[in-house]
């Protein structure tokens, strides 16, 4: 029996190894299927998540980014996708390659020495039969590889989140900053175009503006021209009507008064004719200038209706008519006509006074030629001397006290007004003089109007150096 039970095992060894040269295919192709599925769950798993991560990020980038950040998004997204997924599919496709490599290693390293182990435990334990000893290696390799596989699992699934989170944490990084690229180059391309053509319009208008600038100022230029020399023309007509003012003023007949202003009239027309009220109507005296040629007779209804006629009407009564033809400035001739008929009223009222003989100098013609000045003075015509005089006085005076206020005042409060204004006082009474012959011997209105209006009726105000009334 001894040498029977010594033998068993002898006989068993062969039959021992025949299974274990029998399981070693069946394991290996076991551990293949079962790497190959573990490969294909991994990479089925590891492509869900990769989507599910891509299109979660792109729906929040979808909803979160603005209209220029839509624009470049779209154009950069599947780039960086591509980009991304090559990546991390190179990446995790190494990672899980050796990952595969060295748990097959170590696998088929734990089967060997599971292998080498079974065997040595076979030849140890002849008795068992096929199914327990694979049960027990199944039991025994499931016990001893699930935790490890299911460690392994986590651990790569660990890792992946982690790589993911990662991968996504630099994504966001590298598309802001992208977009925060983009936004600059943007912007400095948007503010590029803006200035270019804000210079564009500013040296538009700065041109426009130049040019209305010279315009306007040639325009302003001519138009001062213009109005210089219509200011000198007017300052020009101004200064010889004065003149003329103060040579009819200077005359001392009638004949001088009217030869005068025929002389002076010339100048604003072609030709002038002065008429003299006859019994046969009015007659002509004298003419100047050859543009025309007057009557010897004329009244309003027998003159051209081109000429410019008008009578000299003294107190109600046509003494004199003037025509001209050919007017360049009515204006003028207008107020040249004025000044003779106040002239000539003013010439009479002082004939009336004190004859031709008074007034006339030597070897002057007679005074009188105007049929109104034949007649004899009568109590209204004195008034109207009187009142004439009065107020010519009034004027001149009140003109020294509106050009001279300050001297004034100064001189009413140190007595002094003549010391002071003795210049313009002494030719306001020439002029007062030469315009208006005393009346009533002793009758001086200007110095009446010196007393009232310069010293307020206060004759000390004047000092000791006023000479008094007629000087």
């Amino acid at each position: 029996m001894s040498r029977k039970s010594a033998s068993e095992p002898a006989e068993g060894s062969p039959s021992i190894e025949r299974l274990l040269e029998a399981i070693s295919p069946a394991l290996s192709q076991e551990l293949d299927r079962v790497m190959q599925e573990f490969r294909a769950s991994l990479e089925i798993e590891f492509d869900i998540r990769v989507k599910r991560a891509l299109i979660e990020k792109q729906a929040e980038f979808r909803g979160r980014a603005e209209e220029l950040r839509r624009t470049t998004e779209a154009e950069t997204r599947e780039a960086v996708q591509s980009e991304i997924a090559r990546e991390l599919r190179t990446r995790f496709k190494a990672d899980h390659d050796r990952e595969l490599a060295e748990l097959k290693s170590r696998l088929e390293t734990e089967a060997r020495q599971t292998t080498d182990r079974l065997r040595a435990d076979h030849s140890k334990a002849v008795g068992n039969e096929r199914t327990s000893v694979r049960e027990k290696v199944t039991k025994e390799l499931e016990a001893r590889f699930k935790p490890d596989l299911e460690k392994q699992l986590k651990e790569l699934g660990e890792r992946l989140e982690e790589e993911a989170r990662q991968a996504t944490t630099r994504l966001k990084g590298q598309h802001a900053q992208a977009i925060a690229k983009e936004r600059e180059s943007v912007r400095e391309n948007v503010t590029a175009d803006l200035e270019n053509e804000f210079k564009m319009e500013l040296r538009t208008e700065l041109s426009q503006l130049e040019s209305r600038l010279k315009a306007d100022t040639h325009r302003a230029g001519s138009q001062w021209k213009l109005e210089r020399t219509e200011l000198i023309d007017q300052a020009e007509k101004w200064r010889l009507l004065a003149e003329f003012q103060r040579r009819l003023g200077d005359a001392s007949s009638q004949v001088q008064i009217l030869s005068r202003f025929l002389n002076a009239s010339e100048r604003f027309c072609a030709g002038v004719a002065l008429y003299l009220n006859k019994p046969d109507g009015l007659e002509l005296w004298k003419r100047k200038g050859e543009a025309a040629v007057f009557p010897e007779l004329i009244s309003p209804e027998t003159i051209d209706p081109e000429w410019y006629f008008t009578p000299v009407v003294i107190r109600s009564k046509t003494v004199a008519a003037i025509c001209a033809a050919g007017i360049e400035d009515r204006e003028s001739l207008v107020m040249l006509v004025d000044v003779l008929k106040k002239t000539v009223e003013s010439f009479g009222l002082r004939l009336r006074f004190f004859g031709s003989g008074a007034m006339s100098e030597p070897g002057t013609e007679d005074n009188s030629i105007l049929d109104d000045t034949s007649s004899t003075r009568s109590r209204a015509d004195e008034a109207n001397v009187r009142d004439e005089a009065r107020r010519l006085a009034r004027t001149l005076v009140s003109e020294i006290k509106l050009g001279h206020e300050d001297a004034v005042v100064e001189g009413r409060v140190h007595s002094d007004l003549y010391a002071r204004l003795q210049k313009e006082i002494d030719e306001g009474h020439e002029i007062y003089k030469r315009q208006v012959t005393v009346v009533g011997g002793d009758q001086d209105y200007f110095h009446e109007q010196v007393i009232k209006i310069l010293a307020e009726d206060d004759p000390e105000r004047l000092g000791a150096a006023y000479p008094g009334k007629n000087p």
